[in-house]
């Protein structure tokens, strides 16, 4: 009864009236510096941009069903805001047979678990009023088997228009992909088979198709028309296969070939004519020239989560040495790619909890947030990490997205040294101090080598910040550190305790004697 009761007041808590219409709740994101209203490109307002996901049906129940809705999300606008979110990513609300979602069968609709269109307008635009953007996760690459277009395509006569939306097969090749054959046998029709890479209730849509593709970029029309930001693109390294795996003899590539990068070329110009505004997000979950080919020379995709800097950030807290985050930083920091476009996070909801993975230890959570706010690009949090959620119990993917524990974050908020207060220090600070926006980012180094630090530089000379974490678990003392060599001289503020540094001098900026850093602590300095 407490947790309920503590749901209600959180969840009204702060909460305003919705605009009357979703165009004018989008009124705050266009500029007016050139003295017209023209909407902010993504790739400008994603770099302002703190991220949240939430796994709808886990995050906030207000029908009393047991399941997270739609009105339970508005009804936290004002907790998100706390913060400093002001971008969510909210994976499928579509209806699905599955609990997770990824397998839709009504791209246009909302899962009655869920609410209503109505429901998502109302949260669209009271998002949009508290300047909060909002992503749909978007499954471009397969549907569901339920989907009314599986329905009709594998009773259609080869070769038809309604079949040609998926990849039949007159027999199973015996290809493999992570130990499961990708060739599904069709029930009920022996001796056909369903090209269905990730699971056989997910059958892989023929995305050569050009009436596929013609609906697929409908429905995305359709929902930013809608007032939708953009989306998190699920899947995004799989959408064309090569050569075509309803003909090749050999397997294909099942990833990666020029059609995918081509495809989101295409879905990119045709959305951004429509919504110069709209974002997208890619899930590439590869290693970091792969996920570096998405940003295709600013003509791919605006952003793609950062899978190595995420294995990075709990390798190096539980090893307790900087190395392989410094080493996937000096890879942004050298690429051709904007470090933008890599979009930071600590774990998702198809990984472990970051609690979990790193033994519910305080300090190398709040080390871990830490890191995360730091970081250029978008950086996403996972709902419940910023009070320390862990696995729940279920096996699988369920032990990933339990339901989040309102009467923690209540008991939480009350106490200033909690792991929530920290959190939102960082994000209030990341919205406050346009040095930690920008998009530049340099490595820098101690004048004596100790594998405990990284430090970087982010933003420029006027609002530039120096970011050194000691990842070790003992102090870090007498370090002396190269500054850049345009950082503006003089007295120098530390943000996030306030530490006393000393002033930068034209003598001392190639070798910055920095005070001690606590354990697992971290030092952000800039000009006062």
């Amino acid at each position: 009864m407490r947790a309920l009761f503590v749901s209600a007041v959180l969840g009204c808590l702060g909460c305003a009236a919705s605009p009357d219409s979703v165009e004018d709740a989008a009124s705050p994101f266009v500029r007016e510096d050139l003295g017209e209203r023209a909407p902010v490109a993504a790739q400008d307002w994603l770099a302002d941009s703190v991220g949240y996901e939430i796994f709808v049906r886990s995050f906030a129940d207000t029908s009393g069903d047991g399941q997270g809705d739609l009105e339970g999300i508005r009804q936290r606008l004002p907790y998100l805001q706390s913060l400093g979110v002001n971008l969510l990513w909210l994976t499928p609300i579509h209806p699905s047979p599955s609990y997770h979602g990824y397998d839709v069968t009504d791209y246009d609709a909302v899962h009655p678990d869920f609410g209503s269109l109505a429901d998502f307008d109302r949260l669209l635009a009271d998002a949009h009023q508290r300047q909060i953007r909002v992503l749909l996760d978007l499954v471009v690459n397969h549907t569901s088997k339920a989907h009314p277009w599986f329905v009709k395509a594998k009773d259609s006569p080869p070769g038809s228009a309604d079949s040609v939306r998926y990849l039949f097969r007159a027999s199973d090749p015996g290809w493999m992909w992570q130990g499961s054959r990708v060739f599904r046998p069709l029930e009920g029709q022996p001796g056909r088979y369903y090209y269905g890479l990730f699971s056989g209730n997910m059958p892989d849509l023929n995305l050569r198709d050009a009436a596929t593709v013609s609906a697929i970029t409908e429905v995305a029309k359709r929902w930013l028309a809608r007032g939708v930001d953009g989306f998190r693109l699920d899947a995004a390294r799989y959408l064309i296969e090569t050569p075509d795996p309803m003909t090749a003899m050999m397997q294909p590539s099942l990833s990666e070939t020029s059609e995918t990068h081509q495809l989101w070329q295409t879905l990119r110009k045709d959305l951004t004519e429509q919504s110069p505004s709209a974002a997208l997000i890619g899930e590439v979950w590869s290693d970091f020239d792969t996920i570096a080919r998405y940003h295709g020379g600013g003509r791919e995709l605006h952003g793609a989560l950062h899978f190595p800097l995420s294995y990075a950030v709990i390798d190096g807290i539980k090893r307790g040495t900087a190395r392989p985050i410094r080493d996937v930083l000096e890879k942004m920091a050298s690429g051709s790619v904007p470090a933008r476009f890599f979009a930071p996070f600590l774990t998702n909801h198809d990984q472990k909890r970051l609690a979990t993975e790193l033994g519910n230890d305080l300090s190398q959570m709040r080390a871990a947030a830490t890191l995360l706010f730091g970081m250029p690009g978008t950086p996403f949090l996972y709902y419940g990490e910023e009070i320390g959620l862990g696995q729940s119990a279920a096996s699988g993917d369920r032990g990933q997205r339990p339901a989040m524990p309102w009467d923690v974050v209540q008991t939480q908020s009350e106490s200033p040294d909690s792991l929530l207060a920290h959190y939102r220090r960082l994000g209030q600070l990341r919205q406050r101090e346009p040095g930690l926006r920008k998009t530049a980012l340099q490595v820098l180094w101690p004048t004596v080598p100790d594998d405990r630090l990284v430090a970087i530089f982010r933003g420029d000379a006027a609002s530039g910040v120096v970011l050194i974490f000691n990842l070790g678990t003992s102090p870090l003392s007498g370090v002396k550190l190269s500054l850049p060599s345009d950082h503006r001289l003089g007295v120098q503020r530390e943000l996030l305790g306030g530490a006393s540094v000393p002033i930068v001098t034209v003598e001392n900026r190639g070798a910055y004697p920095l005070p001690t850093i606590a354990p697992r602590g971290a030092l952000w300095i800039t000009p006062s």
